[in-house]
C-alpha cells in the first residue's frame, strides 16, 4: 500500500510531506507560495541573469560602455562568488527596486519553477494523489488541519525529491 506522511521538514515555511516515495511542499494558498518563492528568488540573486540585475539596479545614468562593463564585471563576481555573491546584488537593489525584481522573476519563472526542485511544475491534490492508494479523506483532513487551509482545492503542490 502506498503512504502518506506529514514530514518534520520544512520547504521555505510550507508543510512537506511524502506520498508514495516521492516528497512535496505544500503551500495552503497561492500568497503562502508566492512568499516561499519570494525566499528563494532572494537566496538566488547571485544566479539571477546579470543584465536583469542591472535593469533593476540603482544604477540608471550608465552610457553603452559603462553599462558592458558593469556586466562583464558582475559576471565575473558571480563566477568568481556565487552564492557569496548575493549581498553585493542586493546591495544594487535597494527598497523597492528589489522587490520589483523579485516579483518580475516570479512572474516569469513562474512559482513552479522557484519551489519544485524535482520537475518546477506547480501540482494540486487530485493530481498528486491520483494513484495513491491512501485513504483520501483521512489524507484531506490531516493536510487542511496542517496548512489551516479550509479546501483541499486551494492547496498548491510542488514536488521537491
Amino acid at each position: 500500500m502506498n503512504t502518506f506522511t506529514i514530514l518534520e521538514d520544512k520547504h521555505y515555511d510550507l508543510l512537506v510531506i511524502a506520498v508514495r516515495d516521492e516528497e512535496y511542499a505544500v503551500a495552503p494558498s497561492a500568497e503562502a507560495a508566492r512568499a516561499a518563492a519570494r525566499q528563494v528568488a532572494m537566496e538566488s540573486l547571485w544566479a539571477t541573469n546579470v543584465s536583469t540585475l542591472v535593469y533593476h539596479s540603482s544604477i540608471t545614468e550608465l552610457g553603452p560602455d559603462d553599462g558592458a562593463g558593469l556586466i562583464k564585471a558582475l559576471k565575473l563576481v558571480r563566477e568568481q562568488l556565487s552564492e557569496d555573491a548575493n549581498p553585493l546584488f542586493k546591495a544594487l537593489l535597494p527598497g523597492e527596486l528589489l522587490d520589483n525584481l523579485l516579483d518580475d522573476v516570479m512572474d516569469s519563472d513562474g512559482l513552479g519553477n522557484s519551489l519544485s526542485y524535482h520537475d518546477g511544475k506547480e501540482s494540486f491534490f487530485g493530481d498528486v494523489f491520483e494513484d495513491a492508494e491512501v485513504d483520501l479523506t483521512e489524507c484531506k483532513k490531516e493536510l487542511l488541519a496542517a496548512t489551516g487551509a479550509m479546501n483541499v482545492e486551494d492547496l498548491l503542490f510542488y514536488r521537491i525529491r
